[in-house]
């Protein structure tokens, strides 16, 4: 635990403890000297031995395992382990190592000791020498010498002395190495996460301090995340990787877990594995203690077994990791090993602390305290609250500072340098809440609060924090003399007092240690109320926290009992009423807050810091123990005179010494470094970051380094990309480089010509100096002979000194030095949302660079090169690395650099969606045929010493030009170049504007395809193509693609006129494709394969041949699809509009009624989630998604949304019914126009065609007053009719052009004459925000600030709403409930083998009478886990396809049943109510359905035969007479055996509470089907819908007429009780007829038409003859 003691007074004790470590140091110091020499010789073994076996281990042919046993004080547990470890089973063929480890002590009995372990033998194998450690061994060095892998064969137990084993314990051991190790029972990306598999149970839970219980039931082992060190079967992959991680870390890491209570212990090994095991995902397995019986069965063919020195026996089997249950470090289960990646914390956000300081005013307090608190150990960054609203920061944090972010923009205000992160974030209000604000800059779980005056000592906040690293995570820590207490007075308020008498409750914020998550709490989960308190009262927010935080806890907070001294400064704390206002805000909170309960409690007992004696001691002993294990281990090493590797600065400066090529790159070791070097014959000076090993001294060094090699080094980890950026800024800080050459230190290069006698480097210089490329590669030898793009290409250029360049790796690649930072830094930084290190993958804009620089980037193919390491020599169990996705990207193994996972498809596609052609090749997929260049030679050739001597002789690649190949080839608005560094530092933000301007001035950047669908109706089309060819045109390319389907060709157009026809004709906006379909396709199909958009700048409009355009539909077109989707991400959600609807809305079609919407005079557009079919813009990214979702669907998926009337289209018919559903289930949604008087840019002619067949008549006058709406003119605003607003809107975006054509303008253009800039900074930029150079609009608001309307065209707060609540599948489906009458199994059972093969169902809930005893077993899956039936076991009589489950009501009343049907879990909006009296035919059913799914969701369905009615049999209508069958009337009352909507489930359990006698079987106990009649009836204020089914038997002839009367009399008494004395029954008027029923023949018999193929296999004749009746 933490060293902490009580507090109390007295010499005494502090003498005690002054004489007992006085003693500790001497002895110490004694023990030192005398036994340095053997610590040092067993250090320079274990050292020796180390660099031996753990780079390097050697393969061994079978398993060997070494058994570790530590041995203490006492010989007699060793006696006692060591018997047990003889007694056990042997092994055959194996040979087990055994080896002791005895720590030193006095001498007598570390000599009794040795000698007893020096004579141990055992049968199993051979037994070691012994080890001895020096009694000041640590635990941790002494587990983590004991044992190197000598291969990776090897495996260990340990074992501590005072353990007993198990007789079988070697052959279990043998058998799970074997198993999971061995037979791969494991999967290979989960062997090498696989530390070791524990010799003991777990039954403690150490994280959270109680008792830990697992399930025993079914599998006889589960993993675990949390370790063991003793007692345990280590596997030698996870423990070398584990030893070098420990030996990478400084010696004052402590490792601990984010809130647990293993925090608070020692420094021990097991601690240092639960943080790694806890970092890498890896686990830990473990057997069940009930399985820990049996005997061993080697004969068994189900494997091994285990077996214990129990008597009772049993066989045990090795089960896989997906039987296993798996629980992470907080020992909580999972479903598998992936979702341990998912960490509840960051292992590294508990290290450190953020410290968040209030600030109002105090300018010269405020800078003190930083300077005081910046050298604070633990400390990651201060933030600073600066609350005032008039007076500026004190100062800015230098900009060129590399660990300082900051905010201050007022030039005038003095630069300050911290040496921490410092944020000043000034507030928009003055609030005292505002110091408890969850910054987005905090990135640590460990606050500390302070104000600007108090400085506290730096060991007295080291002290609190790890009391909050320990066990008080969950606290509020605070110092003594910060403590209050609270006291309630005899009129009930709350008293705040100073001096507490009885012990603290509340701890002030200054110096309080708290977890990041009460700021959350703080900010949003308290009422608003609370805050408001502390607003009103500027006082309280402390006790506010304190109250909140008690609350939370139960329990009070932890006081240290140390003293720092303030600054006695002006503050709150000073006014007169300070105290009195403390008070009454304690009280408000408690009453109003609280509900009148206090939740303060008395503190933990204070702690005191160890005594400055005891600080004294532990120093001087630490600084022996350095001097004793001193060693030069500098982590800071940068072995070159002249070299600042903090620089960043990339500028070049003419005094530097030139070099044609500069060598950067990162080794392992040292020694690769300088080989590297040495093949380049020492002529290239080379710049390496060594991040294998420690750099050795100049003076340790057997020969000296040439003087151009440069090894640095620093202090923390750098990934690949990131050494490769270090080194770089290094190079230009000595030489003037032309060029960088990026250089693995696993690679060797080789001059391929033989007989070419020059050197490697003169070859090289001579083809650089002779091409001067922009950038150049190597020939990849792989590539070449697996890859038939780059075969192609190396076979055409075989014996050509360079060749174009294509495929290639980035760790070994040129950069000319006027555009290496175009491709440096390499990984992705944020963009689209990747970040990480470098990989292949990530690093595709380096494969651009062909495209880019053509001729200019070229292969040199006279050098060749080796790889000394790659992925095929990487040990196996690190080959085999499970499959990582972090942040975006997906990596595997754990080699020397992650390696690229070709599977990153969204990488790629991000990527590649900036390419102005989407389907031209890039990367290793260029191929011979797309190279139409060739290698350029140098216009100016010039010798190395011509060069060097005149710099204007250096090459250097027209910046413009670049950026035009650039752009030609890639769009420069995607993300992937929004933090390039080469674009931000060669282009100042006006040029890139004007040069963004031009391109879009020419029409460059986005182009539109309109798709015409067309059938037979030339006339129409040509009304469509003439009011298309009379619109506007506009500056952007626009091309045409009419598609036409073949069909039966009318008198008026025959069919191949009217192909010749449009085979005739042009436009003034663009070219004109004609499609012709060889088959009828139908319009869904039509439009589906019309459109595969190749660019990503490339827009398509949809028309079908009844439509007419606007004259502005193409201005229009153009200017919102500028303003709100290209460039993409410019409006921060374009990722979620599908396109623009050129149709202005006037229906609402998912509810059948008319739709008007207002968003204010400036008539904006508005977001809608749904689609547009009569003319609308689609986006290339959406229209891609939605086609990828669509073809994926099953064929025979219906695209149905909950309660829409959109679900009666056809789904074989209508493409718009499967994008309202994909829309609805992605939230995604359309831009639409808001034109006044419904003013649109295309209306519907409706024309007979596939969805419109009436041609005159009212019906088609009622679709024209729903459907038809004007056009937009801005030539005949005056004829509008509109009010005079909207005639005045209208003026205002009509303006005229050069050649006085009026046209369309909304106004994109900033009205105040400035241009918007591109921010100077690249941090500024981020991915997929408002893009910096889109130019504000007074009308159009960013698309985040529009009105949105979901599905249902009801308006919602803002776009992120369109996804909350989605339950799309809830309409899918349907729930079967099944009531049998009586009890009879075999009844019930005929029922459900005949309902279970509806194809709509979902589940089927059985409601059974608790009176009918225990209800039948089933043999059906579950809905949650499909059931898997053992194959031992006889094979069930039934076998359901759907979930079957049992509602059991706890009594027999109607109101219990209608309880416990509405409490059941129902996943569907569907509702089957059946009897097992009687069957509804499948075909009839599905109708029934699809009439619910379509235009009746709120209505009762069901069927004439079980139709009844009602009639009055009195004068008032108070009495009602029931009538089975039809009256004269029809039907009113349907009996079990319909359809309905879940939602009136509760609207049945709550009318069923005011029903006299619900709660007993007396009167309506089975009137349920007669309640929920009237209900929806009343709901509706209609009668049900009613099926005529010819195949139900009808009831008036199996209703006793008792039965006829009680249902009679429920009438009159739901109208009474329920109605309040009306009758909600009404007569049906929807009756409707089932299609004709379609038969087949199988088996001989006749069949419904819905068995599907599938099922036919399933059915036996017996069950198709009782399907066929």
């Amino acid at each position: 635990m933490i060293s902490a003691f009580p507090f109390r007074r007295g010499c005494i004790r502090k003498s005690c403890i002054a004489f007992i470590m006085a003693l500790y140091l001497v002895l110490c110091i004694v023990f030192l000297l005398l036994s340095s020499g053997t610590i040092e010789s067993l250090n320079d073994q274990s050292r020796a031995a180390e660099s031996r076996t753990i780079d390097s281990p050697t393969s061994s042919a079978g398993i060997r395992l070494s058994v570790h046993v530590f041995v203490d004080t006492d010989i007699r547990n060793f006696k006692r382990l060591w018997r047990s470890l003889n007694e056990a089973d042997p092994v055959a063929n194996t040979s087990t190592e055994f080896q002791f480890h005895l720590t030193r002590s006095s001498k007598r009995a570390y000599l009794n000791r040795e000698k007893i372990l020096s004579t141990a033998t055992s049968k199993h194998g051979t037994v070691q020498p012994v080890r001895i450690h020096n009694s000041n061994t640590s635990e941790r060095q002494l587990t983590m010498g004991s044992w190197i892998p000598k291969s990776r064969h090897e495996y260990a137990i340990f074992l501590n002395d005072s353990s007993l084993v198990s007789p079988h314990i070697l052959k279990f051991a043998y058998a799970a190495i074997a198993t999971y190790f061995d037979a791969n029972v494991l999967p290979k990306n989960v062997t090498s996460k696989c530390a070791g598999i524990s010799l003991q149970t777990l039954e403690f839970d150490p994280v959270h301090n109680k008792p830990f219980f697992h399930s025993k039931e079914g599998v006889n082992m589960f993993a675990s995340q949390f370790p063991q060190m003793r007692g345990v079967l280590l596997a030698p992959g996870p423990w070398i990787r584990f030893r070098k991680w420990v030996d990478s870390l400084p010696e004052e890491f402590d490792p601990i877990l984010p809130n647990s209570m293993t925090n608070r212990g020692f420094r021990h090994a097991k601690k240092y594995l639960l943080r790694f095991m806890f970092q890498s995902d890896a686990f830990m397995l473990y057997t069940n203690e009930s399985l820990l019986q049996g005997q061993w069965d080697m004969n068994s063919t189900d494997v091994q077994v285990l077996s214990t020195d129990k008597e009772d026996d049993g066989r045990f089997y090795f089960p896989s990791l997906s039987a296993m249950e798996i629980y992470n470090a907080y020992f909580e289960r999972v479903d598998s090993v992936d979702s341990l990646k998912t960490l509840p914390s960051k292992p590294t956000a508990f290290d450190k602390c953020t410290m968040i300081m209030n600030a109002y005013d105090r300018a010269d307090s405020l800078i003190n305290r930083l300077r005081h608190y910046e050298t604070l150990a633990k400390l990651d960054r201060i933030i600073v609250v600066w609350n005032h609203q008039t007076i500026e920061p004190p100062f800015r944090v230098s900009q060129s500072h590399p660990n300082n972010a900051l905010v201050a923009s007022n030039s005038s205000i003095p630069e300050k340098q911290f040496k921490v992160p410092v944020h000043i974030i000034r507030q928009l209000n003055s609030s005292l809440n505002n110091r408890f604000l969850p910054f987005k800059e905090i990135q640590t779980d460990c606050i500390i609060a302070m104000d600007d005056d108090f400085d506290y000592r730096h060991s007295h906040l080291a002290y609190a924090i790890r009391l909050f690293q320990g066990d008080f995570f969950n606290h509020a820590i605070g110092f003594r003399h910060m403590a209050r207490m609270h006291r309630k007075q005899k009129d009930g308020t709350w008293k705040y007092m100073t001096d507490p008498e009885n012990g603290a409750s509340i701890v002030l914020p200054t110096g309080m240690v708290f977890h990041r998550k009460y700021l959350d709490m703080y900010t949003y989960a308290l009422p608003q109320h609370a805050r408001d308190i502390v607003d009103s009262k500027v006082n309280g927010e402390d006790i506010l926290f304190n109250l909140m935080v008690a609350n939370a806890t139960r329990s009070g907070p932890v006081f240290v009992n140390l003293f720092s001294r303030g600054i006695a400064l002006p503050g709150l704390w000073w006014k007169p009423a300070h105290m009195e206002n403390r008070s009454l805000c304690l009280t408000r909170l408690i009453k109003e807050v609280f509900g009148g309960v206090s939740p303060l409690m008395k503190a933990h007992r204070p702690f005191l810091r160890p005594s400055r004696l005891w600080k004294a001691a532990l120093l001087i002993a630490s600084v022996c123990l350095m001097v004793h294990y001193w060693g030069v281990v500098n982590s800071g090493i940068v072995e070159s005179t002249g070299i600042d590797p903090f620089s960043s600065s990339p500028n070049q400066t003419t005094d530097l010494p030139w070099e044609h090529v500069c060598i950067i790159g990162n080794a392992q070791k040292e020694a690769d470094a300088v080989r590297t070097h040495s093949m380049w014959n020492s002529q290239i000076p080379s710049f390496w970051f060594v991040w294998g090993e420690p750099i050795s001294s100049a003076d340790a060094r057997p020969i000296p380094y040439p003087s151009n090699v440069h090894l640095a080094q620093t202090g923390d980890k750098k990934s690949w990309a990131d050494g490769i950026l270090y080194l770089l800024n290094i190079a230009r800080q000595n030489y003037d480089c032309e060029y960088i050459f990026t250089h693995d230190d696993d690679l060797s290069f080789n001059v391929k010509d033989e007989k070419n006698s020059r050197s490697l480097h003169e070859v090289l210089s001579e083809i650089l100096l002779k091409h001067q490329p922009a950038v150049a590669g190597f020939p990849w030898a792989v590539g070449d002979s697996t890859i038939a793009t780059m075969k192609s290409i190396s076979e055409h250029y075989k014996g050509k000194e360079v060749s174009p360049l294509t495929g290639f790796d980035s760790g070994m690649v040129l950069y000319h030095k006027s555009i290496v930072d175009f491709f440096i830094p390499y990984s992705p930084r944020g963009e689209g949302g990747f970040t990480g290190h470098w990989s292949l993958c990530a690093h595709f804009i380096n494969l651009f660079a062909p495209h880019i620089f053509r001729g200019d980037a070229l292969r040199i193919n006279a050098i060749g090169y080796t790889n000394l390491i790659s992925f095929d020599n990487v040990p196996e169990e690190e080959r085999s690395q499970p499959k990582v996705l972090k942040n975006g990207l997906i990596t595997h193994g754990e080699s020397r650099h992650p390696y690229e996972y070709h599977m990153n498809e969204p990488l790629k596609i991000f990527l590649s969606n900036g390419m102005k052609n989407r389907q031209q090749r890039w990367g290793r997929d260029i191929g011979l045929q797309d190279l139409v260049w060739d290698v350029k030679e140098a216009p100016q050739y010039s010798t190395l010493l011509q060069l060097s001597a005149d710099p204007k002789k250096h090459r250097s690649f027209d910046r413009w030009q670049v950026l035009k190949r650039i752009e030609e080839f890639y769009d420069l608005h995607h993300p992937i170049l929004s933090k390039n560094k080469w674009i931000r530092d060669s282009f100042s933000d006006l040029e890139l504007n004007e040069f963004l301007d031009g391109i879009e001035s020419k029409g460059r950047d986005f182009s539109f395809v309109i798709h015409i669908f067309t059938l037979n109706r030339q006339e129409s089309f040509d009304k469509l193509w003439a009011s298309v060819n009379q619109a506007n045109r506009i500056h952007r390319p626009v091309s045409f693609h009419v598609h036409l389907d073949s069909g039966k060709a009318d008198n008026n157009a025959p069919f191949f006129f009217y192909v010749e026809h449009l085979r005739g004709l042009v436009s003034p906006h663009g070219p004109v494709q004609i499609s012709v379909s060889s088959s009828p396709k139908g319009l869904r199909g039509n439009i589906m394969d019309a459109w595969t958009p190749t660019s990503s700048n490339e827009y398509g409009i949809f028309l079908e041949d009844d439509i007419s355009v606007s004259t502005h539909f193409l201005e229009f077109a153009e200017q919102m699809v500028s303003r709100y989707l290209h460039p993409r991400g410019a409006p921060g959600f374009t990722a979620k509009c599908i396109g623009i609807s050129l149709y202005n809305q006037k229906f609402d079609e998912v509810n059948d009624k008319d739709w008007t919407v207002s968003t204010g005079p400036h008539h904006h557009p508005y977001l809608l989630q749904q689609p547009q079919s009569w003319g609308a813009v689609y986006a290339p990214e959406a229209w891609n998604d939605f086609r990828k979702w669509f073809f994926a669907q099953p064929p025979d998926f219906n695209p149905l949304i909950p309660n829409s009337m959109t679900n009666r289209w056809l789904k074989t018919k209508s493409w718009k019914k499967f994008l309202i559903r994909y829309m609805y289930s992605k939230g995604k949604f359309m831009l639409y126009p808001n034109f006044p008087g419904f003013l649109s840019l295309t209306t519907n002619r409706l024309e007979v065609g596939t969805n419109d067949k009436a041609q005159n008549g009212p019906y088609r006058t009622m679709m024209l007053k729903k459907f038809n709406v004007p056009l937009l003119d801005l030539t005949r605003i005056g004829d509008s009719g509109l009010e005079k607003e909207n005639v005045k809107y209208l003026k205002s975006v009509a303006t005229r052009d050069s050649g006085g054509r009026v046209r369309l303008d909304m106004h994109l253009t900033a009205t105040d004459g400035t241009a918007s800039k591109l921010p100077n900074s690249l941090d500024q930029i981020t991915p997929f925000l408002p893009s910096t150079r889109s130019k504000t609009s007074p009308n159009l608001p960013q698309m985040d600030k529009l009105t949105v309307f979901n599905t249902y065209f009801h308006e919602v707060p803002d776009i992120h709403a369109l996804t909350e609540g989605i339950t799309p599948k809830s309409f899918d489906k349907c729930t079967l409930i099944l009531e049998p009458p009586q009890q009879d199994t075999k009844l019930l059972m005929d029922q459900l083998q005949h309902y279970h093969l509806v194809s709509l169902l979902d589940v089927i809930f059985v409601v059974w009478d608790p009176t009918f005893g225990k209800p039948p077993q089933v043999n059906a899956p579950s809905r949650s886990k499909p059931k898997t039936r053992n194959k031992r076991r006889k094979k069930s009589q039934y076998d359901f396809q759907v979930p079957i489950e049992f509602i059991i009501p706890t009594t027999s009343n109607l109101s219990s049943k209608h309880k416990s049907i509405a409490n059941a879990d129902i996943q569907t909006d569907c509702i089957i109510s059946a009897s097992t009296e009687w069957r509804i035919p499948h075909y009839e059913l599905d109708f029934a359905i699809s009439m619910f799914q379509g235009h009746f969701f709120n209505h009762l369905i069901g069927f004439n035969p079980r139709g009844h009615s009602h009639i009055p049999s009195s004068e008032a209508g108070e009495e009602w007479s029931y009538v089975v069958g039809k009256s004269q009337n029809t039907v009113s009352i349907l009996a079990n055996g319909f359809v309905y909507h879940r939602k009136y489930l509760g609207m049945t359990s709550s009318a069923v509470n005011r029903i006299s006698g619900a709660a007993s079987n007396e009167g309506c106990g089975e009137c349920g089907d007669v309640l929920l009649n009237m209900l929806i009836a009343n709901a509706t204020k209609m009668g049900p819908v009613v099926i005529e089914s010819p195949g139900l038997p009808p009831t008036n002839s199996t209703w006793s007429s008792e039965a006829v009367q009680t249902r009679a009399n429920c009438l009159s008494q739901f109208q009474k009780e329920v109605f309040q004395g009306v009758m909600p029954l009404k007569y049906s008027k929807s009756h409707f007829e089932p299609p004709k029923r379609v038969l087949k023949k199988v088996h001989g018999v006749e069949y419904p038409e819905q068995v599907t193929p599938a099922l036919k296999k399933l059915l036996s004749v017996d069950r198709l003859h009782a399907l066929a009746e």
